[in-house]
Parts: structure tokens; sequence; C-alpha cells
């Protein structure tokens, strides 16, 4: 049942606005003052409000915007007063007013089709709202796996850049690639390649803190802003992680893969640069791991840092594996006594 207020600090008026409604079995609440009316609106939502200009403790043009402030779903409100300004009129609807209409013209008939119009007009609108949402939602992060996209990461690097200098934080940026993602797309087609990259997002998820953000620039290009790193050696043992668990085997389509990521990190401390340098820096670094077989290659404006050896090793195993490089060389063990294998 749809339920709505009437605020008027006349009781014969309330009451004949009631009559009016009467056929329609709305659910109707009074206030006969700004403040009742308040103190209502802050208990419930309301479908629609019919509201007079003048009453005992404030006037009506002051409570509209009150009504609706902030986030709270657009509700109809129905200006009834017995003054005709036309300037009053216009001054309510520029408020956020739906309709003004003068007592002395009021009629059952037409204040029921103004209240029913003006409940289409606020389903119109909230629908309106959703769909915006729903726009700057897309806008701002990948469809696909949830993340922060591109255009929000920049913003973010920018906002970490500028706070970094300011209170002299440093961060890490981490620039990611996948391994051998473009042959789990040739090989078991583009919806796997999606599902891979899904599972890739939710694992950086878990190990990502609260400040960090993690994002898909796009393709199967991730990045990270570490945030109040304290060294470039802790970025890398984040960078470490990241590898021990994207290593970690994928099952896609009843499949299990392997696939590795590369990372190049830039560890920020305040030197004089810009953005653009640093993703610069950071791609370069990424391209390094990449080339060399790495896990990941760390650049910083005072030490290139390589690999730690439990990372170097696996890296290494996991090239060999792909090259094929791995022999069996079988070694008899004889009993020099009896001579036997």
């Amino acid at each position: 049942m749809k339920n709505i207020l009437i605020i008027d600090d006349d009781d014969v008026m309330r009451q004949k606005i009631k009559r009016m409604l009467s056929s329609a079995a709305y659910d109707m609440t009074e206030a006969e003052s700004g403040k009742e009316a308040l103190e209502k609106l802050a208990e419930q939502a309301f479908d629609c409000v019919m509201l007079d200009y003048r009453l005992g403790d404030m006037d009506g043009i002051e409570l509209i915007s009150s009504i609706n402030d902030g986030d709270k779903a657009p509700c109809p409100i129905i200006m009834i007063t017995g003054l005709g300004d036309e300037k009053l009129a216009v001054e309510a609807m520029r408020r956020g007013a739906y309709d003004y209409i003068k007592k002395d013209t009021l009629q059952a008939e037409s204040l029921l089709n103004v209240i029913a119009a003006g409940m289409k007009w606020a389903e119109v609108e909230i629908r309106l709202k959703e769909a915006q949402r729903k726009l700057e939602y897309l806008s701002m992060y990948d469809g696909l796996t949830t993340l922060p996209n591109r255009q929000l990461f920049l913003d973010r690097l920018e906002h970490a850049l500028l706070i970094s200098r300011r209170d002299k934080s440093p961060f890490a940026l981490m620039m990611m690639d996948l391994n051998l993602f473009k042959d789990v797309n040739d090989s078991l087609g583009h919806a796997a390649g999606d599902d891979l990259l899904v599972q890739v997002a939710q694992r950086l998820k878990v190990l990502a803190r609260a400040s960090d953000t993690y994002a898909r620039l796009g393709g199967d290009e991730f990045s990270g802003i570490l945030y109040n790193m304290r060294s470039l050696e802790d970025a890398c043992k984040v960078a470490e992680k990241i590898n021990l668990s994207i290593n970690e085997p994928f099952v896609i389509q009843g499949e299990t893969i392997n696939i590795g990521i590369s990372i190049g990190i830039v560890y920020f401390q305040g030197q004089e640069t810009d953005m653009k340098s640093l993703l610069a820096q950071a791609d370069s670094s990424m391209y390094e791991a990449k080339k060399g077989g790495l896990g990941y290659s760390a650049y910083s404006s005072e030490e290139y840092t390589k690999l730690s050896p439990s990372i170097k090793i696996s890296s290494s195993l996991s090239k060999s594996l792909e090259n094929g490089e791995f022999y069996m060389v079988y070694q008899p063990q004889i009993d020099l006594i009896t001579g036997e294998c």
C-alpha cells in the first residue's frame, strides 16, 4: 500500500484531503507542523507528500529540500496552498516540488490524478538513478573481473603520487602480465580466457590489503598500487606472494592449467618523476621479467633488485618445463660383490 504524508496546520484541510483520497485506499499519515513532519519523515519513507505552504513553525518551501535531501528515493511533493502567487509556484517547483495546486481549485479527481502521475514520475526517476549508478560503475570498474579499470587506476595512481609527496609516504607500483594467456585463449577459447582472468582477479583480491588497489588495465594486463610500503624489499615480498599464488594450477573447463605471471615493480619515495615516467619504468621492469623468464623485476631510484633464490629456482623450473629441457638419466646401481644390478 502506498504511503502518503499530509502536512498542514489546518485540521479541517487535512481531513478534507483525506476524504478526497479515501477511494484510493492510501495509507495516510498526518503532520500539523514542519517539526512533526521531519520526525515522521525520519521514521519512514513516503510515496507522496502533500504540503501546505504556510505551517506554524516554518514555510513549506524550507521543508521541500529536507524531504528530497541526500540519497533518499525520489518522492513527489505536491504543494497545496491558499496563496495564488505565480512566483511562489515557480520557486516551489525549482526547489523540487512535483506540482502546485491552489486550495480553492482542489478536487478529488484531479488530486488523485496528480498523485498517480507523481508516483509514476518517482518510479521513472528511481530507474534512471539506478541506470546512472550502473553507468558510473562501468566507467570505473572492469565489467569482467570487477577490479578497478584503467581510468580509476590512473586516478588512484595520481592521488598516490600527491599523497606520497605531501606525507613522505612511499608506495610501490606494479605492472603485471600473465604468461601463456594467449595459448589458453587459442586452445580453449575466449570463454576460457575470461574464466582465467576472473580467477586471477580473485587471487589478487585475496592477497590485497584494504588500502591497496589492484586493477585490470585490459587484456591479461593487471596493475597494483601498494600504499605505505616501508621498503622495496617489502614490495618484492608482495610480488613473491603474487607469483606463488598465480603459479598454483587453475582449473578451466575441467582442464588443469599452469600459467605464471611477470611483474615489474617501481618503488616511489618522493623522487622527482611524474606518473608517465613511473608507468614507463614499471612496464620496462615487467618486460625485463618476462624476457628473462623471471617472476618479477624491481626498479627503484637507488637500486635494481634481483630475484630471491626461491623465486629464481621456481621461475627457472617453469621455463625449463615449457621448453622441454628436462630429460631422464638412468644410472644403474651395481652390487660390487655379486655384480648384480
